[in-house]
């Protein structure tokens, strides 16, 4: 299974839309195998565009809703609204603790901010 986040700083970036690097995580048997970076500067790819080539899983901050429906609909497994930092999260994904409080952006407690209920938050249910 291979899962992009957007890093920023070693931490997962707080807006995919505008993020430059891209941590591509090889994993099997709930181990981390492999792990590597991707740039879109200077590059004629995008982040996103990116995630769909490389990645079945993309775990990220904030996104626009646009970003988001077209990467679901192009096959990703897309879990936005998260924070920290990139292994620590890449962990407790991998051990279904990726809504943990402690993970999830302020404000966007499973639709409680407003604008956050129209979004399918976790799109592999």
């Amino acid at each position: 299974m291979r899962i992009a986040v957007p890093v920023w700083d070693e931490l997962v970036s707080p807006v995919l839309d505008t993020a430059q690097v891209l941590r591509i995580y090889e994993v099997d048997n709930g181990k981390i195998l492999s792990k590597k970076d991707f740039s879109c500067v200077g590059s004629d790819a995008t982040l996103p565009e990116i995630a769909v080539e490389k990645a079945d899983i993309l775990i990220c901050g904030a996104l626009s809703l646009e970003i988001e429906e077209k990467l679901i609909s192009q096959g990703l497994k897309v879990h936005p609204w998260a924070m920290g930092e990139c292994d620590t999260i890449i962990e407790h994904y991998l051990r279904g603790q990726i809504r943990c409080c402690e993970y999830t952006m302020p404000g966007c407690r499973y639709g409680k901010r407003r604008g956050c209920s129209r979004r399918r938050r976790d799109s592999s249910k």
